[in-house]
């Protein structure tokens, strides 16, 4: 029983130092990506840390800090799309609430604007579609019209019969 106890300790003593090492590189590996601004890399790495250690404190700062950034970035992603899709400019307007489900994916917010945004740009291609399309039978009819009235009438059946496809 004894023997046991020390194995089942000295077992203990060692995945405490291999979790100590986990979590120095963790850290280390959260210290960079926050210097360098990847803050969803470092919130990763800090929630990986506190996974092992709950009660690490500098893991615990610096995720407040790390979401603190991160709820500013997406304060200033979500007012600059409501400007731009006021502008009328919206693939960038979409590319801003990308970035806002980049830091939360399952914002509901950014999900809706996108569709919205994806939905504007599709119904103004096919009014695109619709206006090329009902141009080119006035450019045809004005071009049969003009060939009747010239006595080019091959050239005029032409031009009706591609209206007519139409």
């Amino acid at each position: 029983a004894a023997r046991e106890r020390l194995l089942q300790e000295q077992a203990a003593a060692v995945r405490d130092v291999e979790n100590q090492a986990v979590v120095r590189t963790r850290f280390a590996t959260g210290i960079d990506l926050y210097n360098e601004g990847d803050l969803v890399g470092a919130r990763t790495e800090w929630n990986a840390i506190l996974a092992i250690d709950p009660e690490n404190g500098g893991a615990q700062d610096y995720l407040a800090r790390t979401n603190q950034k991160i709820d500013e970035a997406v304060r200033g992603n979500k007012a600059s799309a409501k400007r731009l899709e006021g502008e009328g400019r919206l693939t960038e307007a979409i590319a801003e609430w990308n970035n806002v489900q980049q830091y939360h994916p399952e914002d509901p917010e950014a999900k809706a604007a996108i569709v919205r945004l994806r939905g504007r740009i599709e119904s103004m291609s096919q009014d695109y579609s619709a206006t090329q399309r009902k141009l080119r039978i006035v450019t045809l009819y004005n071009d049969a019209l003009q060939a009747y009235n010239a006595g080019r009438y091959d050239d005029t059946m032409r031009d009706l019969r591609e209206l007519l496809s139409l």
